[in-house]
């Protein structure tokens, strides 16, 4: 369709999750401009086929990843920047359980990012993360560590797209993975995502 590339997602980093899904690792999928949005922003539930969030974070890349470099270092040394953010998904199968292949064949049953703010990158950090509804708490994580918990999968990211050919490159949005399954919203409307170390991002959804 002519859309612009603008980063990927890792997904089923949790082992439960990945044999939930019938993996032996994680997912990955493709983000695109078009699905981009940031904090505030409204949207339409009826864009969306069961409209699912979860809560993570993202972060931006100041140079390609060169493969043959790869390791933990260089990968921290390659990071401009660090957001909260909602990933939302279209949590639909029709087949039947394990769906891993149905997500695989869907995008990893992506269906947009809503950006919070920018960080510059700390110190080592310890953060808590809340997924939010109408101001009723659905999950929340506590002593999240910066940069071990945010960025134990990046490695294998770019060892996957390396198998086809493609590198990560500069600028490019790589969302590090839920700390748990996507949760429909159904009539919810105030969905927020709130870090103790990062900030926070919402969004309504009508």
């Amino acid at each position: 369709r002519g859309e612009k590339i603008i980063g990927y997602k890792i997904g089923c980093v949790l082992k439960e999750t990945q044999i939930k899904m019938g993996f032996t690792q994680p997912a990955w999928g493709t983000l695109w401009k078009s699905e981009l949005h940031y904090s505030g922003v409204t949207l339409s539930k009826k864009n969306y086929s069961n409209p699912a969030m979860e809560a993570e974070f993202g972060v931006i890349l100041n140079r390609d990843l060169k493969p043959e470099n790869i390791s933990f270092k260089y990968i921290l040394d390659s990071i401009d920047s660090i957001y909260p953010l909602i990933e939302i998904h279209n949590l639909v199968f029709h087949s039947d359980a394990p769906h891993g292949a149905e997500l695989l064949a869907n995008n990893a049953i992506h269906a947009g990012v809503i950006l919070g703010p920018k960080n510059n990158l700390p110190n080592n950090q310890t953060t808590d993360l809340k997924l939010i509804y109408d101001n009723d708490i659905i999950d929340t994580w506590s002593g999240k560590q910066w940069p071990h918990d945010m960025l134990s999968e990046v490695i294998w990211l770019v060892k996957e797209q390396a198998k086809i050919n493609n590198t990560l490159k500069k600028d490019d949005l790589i969302l590090t993975g839920a700390y748990g399954f996507p949760v429909p919203i159904n009539n919810k409307k105030l969905i927020k995502v709130t870090s103790s170390a990062f900030g926070d991002v919402k969004a309504t959804f009508n």
